[in-house]
């Protein structure tokens, strides 16, 4: 297989770092990610940036139905002259914004839910996954790839210190599992962190019950906005003080505990306890 360095001059194109381009190089390592996922023919997926098709590929060969999202004009016509011919039935690409499709009406379209996979980049990653756990109705299962850093936040537990927003809703609203390490060398342009590989699972009932979502992320929200605040003085800057004390009171929270040392059940006992 020719290498994303060559294609892309062969094709006049180029990898832009203000998108976060960065293509996977060896072909093998595409077919063990999606051999490790463990999806199979029939499967409905849409694809975040794929690029030069590097996952894409696979993907098909695998007999899954997948629906390209790609930003670059000059990646999408040649994602539809590369692979459109060799799986017409296949491969769909839409040349969007990823931020800008209707997963809701994708999905009717579609006649099902699907998956969404994708190597997201860095700029754009807690935008989809926020945009995702909204979507959870019609995407029960995402396979991404982000940036180590990132990664270790949405799997962090209580205590840790890179524990915070995101590690509380994606613990809540999703399973976490880590199926691969990518170091650098793997793509090109080659980036200068690591990449991990997630699955992540989304709940349709989430346990335990939570009375109101949005109130759920406006109160978790609020209590890392602040990070070296108490509860009391990060939620009283955001919600009426008096509520935030009743709330803290009710739920059996010590009001000088940090946000950080909160697990995710206590956030939802703090919720279920708000006064509306």
């Amino acid at each position: 297989m020719t290498s994303p360095r060559k294609l892309l001059i062969e094709q006049g194109l180029a990898a832009h770092k203000t998108r976060g381009q960065n293509f996977l190089v060896d072909p093998g390592l595409a077919r063990k990610i999606v051999a490790r996922a463990g999806v199979g023919a029939g499967e409905f997926i849409l694809e975040i940036g794929p690029g030069l098709g590097g996952l894409t590929r696979p993907l098909l060969e695998a007999g899954c139905l997948v629906t390209a999202v790609e930003l670059d004009r000059g990646l999408a016509k040649f994602l539809e002259d590369r692979l459109g011919p060799l799986f017409p039935r296949g491969l769909k690409v839409i040349q969007e914004d990823i931020l800008k499709v209707d997963l809701s009406a994708l999905a009717a379209d579609m006649g099902r839910p699907f998956q969404v996979w994708g190597n997201l980049p860095y700029q754009i990653s807690t935008p989809v996954l926020l945009k995702l756990l909204d979507s959870r109705a019609v995407v029960p299962r995402a396979v991404l790839m982000f940036q180590k850093e990132l990664a270790d936040r949405l799997a962090a537990g209580p205590g840790t210190k890179v524990y915070g927003r995101l590690s509380v809703l994606v613990g809540y609203l999703a399973e976490v599992e880590r199926l691969m390490e990518l170091g650098p060398e793997v793509f090109h342009p080659r980036p200068k962190v690591s990449s991990t590989l997630l699955s992540l699972s989304f709940k349709k009932n989430p346990e335990p019950p939570v009375k109101s979502e949005t109130l759920f992320r406006r109160i978790v929200a609020a209590g890392f906005s602040r990070r070296r605040k108490t509860l009391k003085n990060a939620l009283g800057s955001v919600f009426p003080p008096e509520q935030a004390q009743a709330a803290l009171t009710s739920a059996g929270l010590n009001p000088n505990r940090r946000a950080e040392t909160l697990s995710i059940e206590e956030f939802v006992s703090l919720t279920n306890t708000w006064p509306v």
